[in-house]
């Protein structure tokens, strides 16, 4: 009886196997020590030439082909270790990034890796891109937010009136510490 699939001939061996359909376009390799090997020998590659493999410059953005993390950038293995694509970029082109700095996307696209599109800045400088860009949910937009922003106006009238944090919190049905927080522009500053 003949085995379902696609006959095929391993990119390291040259066995023969048979690819199931499932596996078709993804499988190169006719077992898991054959793969191993190839994906050794991928890594061993210079690190520019195998980086630029999985670039797409067909556009003004040059997006990462490669494997994407659930938040969309871009990532690829070093010595083991899963690096964002777009910071190895920025290290192949440019240099190192500067010590405490991170890497802000001026065109907001994750998996873009285009040196000209990376600009080094402090966490506090990529919020405030983000939340000037539309990118960050504030006040009752926010899916961890307890209350509206309206209820916020209230809160910080109720307070400069002369209320206790203690009895606006229980009108309102939160906590003093929460309040409090609001109070000294710790939560809901943009609200």
């Amino acid at each position: 009886m003949k085995k379902e699939g696609t006959p095929s001939v391993c990119a390291v061996c040259g066995g023969a196997y048979y690819s199931p359909p499932s596996h078709r376009a993804k499988r190169r390799a006719c077992s898991r020590a054959c793969r191993a090997k190839m994906q050794s020998e991928w890594q061993r590659k210079d690190l520019a030439q195998r980086f630029w493999q999985k670039v797409d410059k067909s556009g003004d953005c040059w997006v990462w082909t490669g494997a994407l993390l659930k938040t969309g950038y871009g990532s690829i293995r070093i010595d083991k270790k899963a690096m964002r694509a777009h910071r190895v970029a920025y290290e192949i082109c440019v240099g190192p990034i500067p010590d405490g700095m991170l890497l802000r996307h001026s065109c907001d696209n994750p998996p873009c890796v285009n040196p000209s599109h990376l600009l080094p800045g402090t966490t506090k400088e990529n919020v405030t891109d983000a939340i000037e860009r539309g990118r960050h949910l504030l006040g009752e937009d926010h899916p961890g937010a307890k209350l509206a922003n309206a209820s916020i106006a209230d809160i910080r009238r109720d307070l400069a009136s002369g209320m206790s944090g203690v009895a606006v919190a229980r009108a309102y049905g939160v906590s003093d510490s929460h309040i409090s927080k609001i109070k000294h522009g710790k939560k809901r500053r943009h609200s």
